[in-house]
């Protein structure tokens, strides 16, 4: 049996994106994700098929085996993934999904004035070990 390695594509620049990596980081024993910081110099989206303006509006995920999601459904697949099923039965949960979605868009579109207003520094730079620049 294959593991499923996913490639989380998130915004480095985002104070709230980079801690929740952090995290998952942290949870990661299996080392089935990977991390790529979109807002890196030289990251170029062409091999995904989406745009780099995708790409920086809501979280994705690459799997090795499945296609590319986005969203709610990229957080369902990384808490699979670190063995967070109570998260990933929540966000998956049919009646509610939909608001789920529409609420993390809400998120991501404000997400820089969010980690403001929660005193995080936007555009620091960190890494997923936490040292910024």
């Amino acid at each position: 049996m294959t593991m499923n390695v996913l490639t989380i594509y998130y915004d480095g620049n985002c104070a709230i994106c980079s801690r929740e990596m952090r995290w998952l980081g942290s949870l990661n024993q299996r080392q089935q994700l990977q991390f790529v910081d979109i807002q890196q110099p030289g990251f170029d989206p062409a091999s995904l098929g989406v745009s780099f303006a995708d790409l920086d509006r809501e979280i994705h995920v690459s799997q090795s085996e499945g296609p590319l999601l986005s969203g709610i459904d990229a957080f369902i697949a990384i808490y699979r993934a670190v063995d967070k099923q109570w998260l990933a039965a929540v966000l998956s949960l049919p009646l509610i999904k939909p608001l789920w979605q529409w609420l993390y868009l809400r998120f991501a579109r404000n997400r820089y004035g969010i980690s403001r207003l929660l005193g995080m520094r936007v555009g620091a730079k960190c890494d997923l070990q936490g040292k910024c620049r």
